[in-house]
């Protein structure tokens, strides 16, 4: 619906009407129909903006018999259920979690174990809400929002009888209230997320074990010999005293800090420790999470658009590594990038030695 100007219009006029100026259509969110970890922001603002997208709606649905018209109807009667404002409170505090938790996971310095640690400790805060407890705070809110918003109340769906050639003799058991109904969903939600982050992130199920020992054996200096067996290029006897000093001397926590010691190392001191250096590849060749290939195909959609469609490949492998190291391609002096772009070339210099004379700055168009 965020797509038709007419119903932008309406709900701009509710929002006026309504003394909520600060309000705008794009603040409803769509939803994401492939990345549902990026959903929170969409569940949230149409909690916030409940009762104004219900009177945009019932107005949009009579303007006529037009298209959007006829999805205006549709997306009311589902709103006006309150079956519908129920399914959203419950799905935003654990969509809020693990959008959270997805954030933290593709992060450019995240390692395997602390991964893992983050995994459990949301796992356990997801598994404290499988109570009675916790659902009945959420359907309590729901009914009193559901008043206020003169929604259908919640109650128990028509109760659909199987043929008899396929039912047994014993009787069904039947929910007493509308409470118990959406109870057993709620938790029969909360168990499916606890239960897909368990098994998604069991070690006895993935090949995250072995990056696990390989991590240990960095940060506690102490060589795991069954797994310095499968890898040839590690020496067990080498790798034990240099892990021993390069632990005495610089003591990393995690891979990060090991990385980063590295990293200030002199040349001299770097030669100490070819096996570390090794050990160090193995954990870095393979990151946590595929993220990083991912945002490079992200980035490839916004570098070569329709009006670039003509780019040959070496200057789209250009403009890619200019991406990508923005940060230190933001540091680069274009005064000097134009001084030796000008002097490669005696035309160039003839043509624009008027401009460097004064020292002005050469802007070129890419």
């Amino acid at each position: 619906m965020n797509r038709s100007g007419k119903y932008r219009a309406i709900f701009r006029a509710i929002c006026v009407s309504n003394e909520s100026e600060s309000l705008h259509p794009s603040a409803i969110k769509p939803l994401c129909p492939t990345r549902w970890l990026c959903r929170l922001p969409a569940i949230q603002s149409a909690l916030d903006n409940y009762s104004t997208i219900l009177l945009s709606l019932k107005e949009m649905a009579d303007v006529g018999v037009t298209e959007s018209a006829t999805k205006a109807n549709g997306l009311l009667d589902r709103f006006q259920k309150g079956e519908t404002l129920l399914g959203l409170m419950i799905a935003a505090r654990p969509v809020a979690l693990l959008e959270q938790l997805n954030s933290v996971l593709q992060a450019k310095s995240a390692t395997v174990s602390g991964m893992l640690e983050t995994v459990k400790i949301s796992t356990e805060s997801i598994r404290a809400w499988y109570s009675d407890e916790v659902f009945h705070e959420i359907f309590i809110a729901a009914e009193e929002k559901g008043e206020t918003y003169q929604l259908d109340p919640l109650e128990i769906p028509r109760r659909r009888c199987p043929p008899k050639r396929y039912a047994d003799q014993v009787a069904r058991n039947q929910p007493a209230n509308p409470e118990e109904h959406y109870k057993k969903q709620y938790l029969e939600f909360i168990d499916a997320v606890s239960k897909g982050l368990s098994d998604r992130y069991d070690l006895s199920k993935s090949g995250l074990a072995q990056y696990v020992k390989l991590e240990n054996m960095l940060t506690s200096g102490k060589v795991n010999l069954d797994v310095i067996s499968k890898y040839p290029e590690l020496d067990k006897c080498s790798l034990q005293m240099q892990l021993e000093m390069f632990k005495h001397n610089y003591k990393p926590d995690t891979l990060n800090d090991a990385k980063l010691s590295y990293r200030s190392m002199t040349p001299e001191v770097r030669s100490l420790f070819p096996q570390v250096v090794v050990l160090l590849k193995l954990l870095l060749v393979c990151p946590v999470s595929s993220c990083e290939c991912e945002r490079s195909f992200s980035a490839l959609r916004r570098l070569k658009t329709w009006l670039r469609a003509t780019m040959t490949q070496p200057r789209l492998n250009c403009v890619s590594v200019c991406h990508v190291h923005r940060e230190k391609l933001d540091k680069v002096d274009v005064r000097q990038l134009a001084r030796i772009f000008i002097e490669q070339s005696d035309n160039r210099r003839k043509i624009l030695e008027l401009f460097t004379k004064y020292g002005n700055i050469i802007i070129v168009y890419m």
